[in-house]
């Protein structure tokens, strides 16, 4: 049956319980750490049986905090706000996005490159929503909601045409918005979009820290 270390907060899905039973993070025996039955009662159901979310290791918390925090400072302190590493590889699943997308149509071609920034976040999302880890789901939402300033970003120069394109190609937002008959409001959905997504970010963020303080044992 699983079992929530009171000492180190390893959440063991496969543990047998019996008398000698040790974590198998800290190696603490589990009957030592066992509360009385007034404090058992007590115990939040995270604790006491297995919960949705698998309780998130603390130096799991921690690193992720960190590299978020790091992605905000370098997005606020860059000139355009483009991260190379990471806005190369939503740039690469950009273009994988008209390809598979252009399959089914000129349409969804168009559409595509937003869609295949948004659908890869989005399926490591799901993946680890699956597999319960907290942590993973967290930094999964903040690279969904990071790429929709890299979409704000293109909104914007819609009308201005400025940014440079891959391969030279024609703009997207451009022919969107012209289709839409919204081309005049490109900043304006820009900005909301850009909103939406710092909104995100600091959602999951919050989210993750919420998921770390609930599921820890009271002291």
């Amino acid at each position: 049956m699983p079992k929530l270390c009171l000492k180190c907060g390893n959440y063991d899905a496969t543990a047998d319980i019996t008398p000698t039973s040790r974590c198998p993070s800290c190696g603490v025996v589990y009957a030592k750490l066992s509360p009385p039955p007034s404090a058992r009662e007590s115990m939040p159901a995270a604790i006491e049986g297995p919960s949705r979310w698998h309780p998130p290791r603390e130096a799991h918390v921690w690193l992720g905090l960190a590299a978020v925090a790091l992605l905000f400072i370098l997005i606020v302190v860059d000139a355009d706000g483009f991260i190379p590493v990471l806005d190369h590889a939503n740039l690469a699943f950009h273009e994988a996005g008209h390809l598979i997308f252009g399959i089914l149509g000129s349409t969804l071609g168009l559409y595509g490159g937003t869609l295949g920034q948004l659908v890869f976040p989005v399926a490591a999302a799901v993946t680890c929503w699956r597999r319960r880890e907290a942590v993973g789901f967290a930094l999964s939402g903040v690279w969904l909601f990071e790429n929709l300033l890299n979409i704000a970003r293109y909104m914007a120069d819609a009308r201005a045409q400025l940014l440079p394109l891959v391969g030279g190609g024609e703009h997207d937002w451009y022919h969107i918005f012209s289709g839409w008959s919204v081309l005049h409001a490109d900043t304006g959905i820009a900005a909301f979009t850009r909103a939406l997504g710092w909104l995100g970010m600091v959602g999951c963020m919050l989210w993750l820290w919420r998921q770390r303080c609930s599921q820890r044992p009271p002291t």
